[in-house]
């Protein structure tokens, strides 16, 4: 897959998604190599170790904030989402958070 369309059609991702998607001859370091090429080039935002965001065209990367329960989702797979990140998502929240809280059997 051409890392431009990766890009378009995962908006947060980890880097073992990235691998299997992208699968180039290289492996992992070649898929490295390929996301520090588009993070250098702006198309890319660094959330945390293996945790990437794809930045929207026209977009500046260092005032994009990505959806956080997206983010949330590629750094914790195995979370739970829990309290009124919860209710945000099931549509019963009165008012919009910052924080998201999930419960994870990994320690942070």
């Amino acid at each position: 897959m051409e890392t431009n369309t990766f890009l378009q059609t995962h908006r947060v991702f980890n880097l073992d998604e990235a691998v299997q998607a992208l699968a180039p001859p290289g492996g992992r370091k070649a898929t490295l190599e390929r996301l520090s090429y588009a993070a250098d080039r702006g198309k890319l935002k660094n959330l945390a170790r293996g945790v990437y965001a794809s930045v929207p065209p026209g977009v500046e990367p260092g005032k994009f904030q990505p959806d956080r329960f997206l983010a949330a989702k590629a750094l914790r797979p195995d979370a739970i989402f829990s309290h009124h990140s919860a209710l945000e998502l099931l549509g019963a929240a009165h008012s919009e958070w910052r924080l998201c809280t999930a419960y994870s059997a990994r320690r942070a």
